[in-house]
């Protein structure tokens, strides 16, 4: 069973040799944000759970574990699976999984909870639920007690919530992490912020244990290959995900609690009237999602006018090669005029028009979704440069089922979304 609960301070807890330097490490590997934040959570966690002094919830003999395992206590088909499946966090745990020489798989990952060669991927995957919260993290100071405890309970969903325990056990981890010095060394891939190479460690993984060559019968539990084996930039890996792989507590967060507040700003080319309320919606749900408090929209509906302004100003900055990829037959024509206006030396504001009158002649809307009508498609573009979180950003629109269509950099200079109204809008 679980331990007793202790005075406070006096419980051994591991930040030095453990919870500092993992938090260190998906820092500088993963550009999951550390510090004390986090790491005040982590030990306050992990009290509340199991008290650092049992891995595995009840002692039912040496053949029998869980249902939860690892000082962080971690469910099978709950914290495992939703870590391993969602966008956020998924890349990062599988790396981690590999590298302790165990099969990415939610049984395995939860049986090695259950060991002391568990506990720094456990550690992992506790900062990484943490990371999935689209709320940020609580200040480690006493005074965030409640806010503190409600991420607790958004993340964790404990089964006996323990709310007086709790106090104590927050007070302990933010004496711990004030003042504490360098964290120690935790083994793994050297620390880097070069992405790709990431990318490149995970696929090298993933081959040398497809390529082990069999001990006995072929495991069930191989890691798979193809569509699901990282082929892409790291960077990418996050969009892999959709709507029935995102982790339960995401889509349907913990009752009662008022939704994160999210800012929508526009941009001097887009007008707030042309994204409709349910777009707004869509928008903030998956800003929430991403962990976002603010975008800014950069284009919405055009008229012919806007349209060429917008075309004549990405040829110029991409070149004509780069912008026929982005259009069909319609656009191609307007592009076109556009190069045979600039070969023939014409200024800027006369290349306009005759770009102008093309789209007029073809129709709009064959040349732009852009031009539709806003209230059967919204059609808009985000920033990239306002998405301050551009993986979870991406994850969180191809995960949203309510939008038809996306392109984003370097298919399209924006984040181009399309989103089909309801009749009533």
């Amino acid at each position: 069973m679980r331990r007793p609960i202790e005075k406070e301070g006096r419980v051994a807890v591991p930040y030095n040799t453990l919870i500092k330097p993992v938090v260190a490490r998906l820092a500088a590997e993963f550009r999951i944000a550390g510090g004390e934040p986090a790491e005040a959570l982590l030990i306050a966690i992990g009290l509340q759970e199991s008290g650092f002094a049992t891995r595995d919830q009840i002692d039912a003999g040496p053949q029998v574990i869980g249902p939860a395992t690892g000082f962080w206590q971690f469910e099978r088909g709950g914290g495992v699976r939703g870590v391993l499946r969602h966008p956020a966090s998924r890349a990062p745990a599988r790396l981690l999984t590999m590298e302790t020489g165990t099969a990415v798989e939610e049984d395995a990952v939860w049986r090695l909870f259950a060991t002391p060669q568990g506990d720094e991927l456990a550690c992992a995957f506790a900062r990484l639920l943490l990371f999935t919260d689209p709320v940020a993290l609580p200040a480690p100071v006493p005074a965030a007690e409640e806010e503190a405890w409600l991420c607790y309970l958004r993340n964790w969903r404990p089964g006996k919530p323990r709310r007086e325990h709790w106090g104590p056990f927050w007070r302990d981890a933010c004496n711990r992490v004030a003042g504490s010095g360098a964290p120690a060394p935790v083994a793994g891939v050297a620390p880097s912020t070069d992405l790709a190479a990431l990318a490149d460690r995970v696929a090298q993984l993933e081959a040398a244990a497809n390529a082990a060559p069999p001990t006995g019968p072929a495991p069930a539990d191989r890691i798979p290959t193809g569509d699901d084996a990282f082929r892409v930039p790291f960077v990418l890996l996050d969009a892999f995900e959709r709507a029935g792989e995102l982790a339960e507590k995401v889509a349907a967060p913990l009752a009662g609690l008022a939704p994160a507040a999210v800012t929508i700003d526009f941009g001097p080319n887009a007008r707030a009237a042309d994204v409709t309320d349910f777009s707004r919606k869509v928008l903030e749900d998956i800003m929430r999602a991403a962990g976002l408090t603010q975008v800014v929209v950069s284009s919405t509906a055009r008229g012919p006018a806007d349209q060429a302004r917008v075309m004549f100003n990405n040829l110029e900055a991409r070149g004509v090669a780069k912008e026929k990829e982005l259009y069909g037959p319609a656009g191609d024509q307007v592009i076109d005029t556009y190069d045979a206006a600039k070969r023939a030396g014409q200024d800027a504001a006369a290349i306009k028009r005759l770009m102008t009158e093309k789209i007029i002649e073809i129709g709009p809307t064959r040349v732009s979704r852009h031009a539709s009508d806003p209230r059967v498609l919204n059609v808009f573009d985000v920033a990239p440069s306002s998405v301050a979180r551009p993986a979870a950003f991406e994850a969180a629109v191809r995960s949203n089922q309510r939008v038809s269509r996306f392109f984003k950099p370097p298919e399209d200079p924006g984040y181009h979304l399309e989103i089909p109204q309801p009749p009533t809008v």
